[in-house]
């Protein structure tokens, strides 16, 4: 039970930074661009 306990914790450790850096990174990416037109943004030099 422990055991299952800290595995799934340290998977959970793993996991979580990954899926929110990748959401991180769609809702930055979803945001910048709209602004990055508006303003002249150095971020999107598109």
């Amino acid at each position: 039970m422990a055991y299952t306990t800290w595995r799934g914790g340290v998977g959970a450790i793993i996991i979580l930074p990954i899926v929110l850096c990748r959401a991180g990174a769609i809702y930055l990416r979803a945001n910048m661009i709209p602004i990055s037109w508006q303003v002249g943004s150095p971020f999107y030099a598109g």
